[in-house]
């Protein structure tokens, strides 16, 4: 059932963040580059939230500040 729900809402997610962006470049938005970075974020979040997902971080504390890390 889970599998289903992370289908159906990542796609309603897909379709909507996809659009944003596309709309964005159709306009020639200044915030265009913005909107390009933010709505790969904002997808996964989404993703790992439908599939039940919860993110720990540990060791923040060791990571440099102002640099993306994984």
């Amino acid at each position: 059932m889970r599998t289903l729900a992370v289908l159906l809402w990542g796609g309603l997610a897909t379709v909507w963040f996809a659009s944003r962006v596309i709309w964005a470049a159709i306009r020639n938005s200044p915030t265009l580059a913005c909107r390009c970075w933010e709505a790969p974020r904002y997808w996964s979040r989404e993703i790992l939230r439908a599939a039940g997902v919860t993110v720990e971080w540990e060791g923040v504390e060791h990571l440099e500040e102002g640099r993306p890390v994984i």
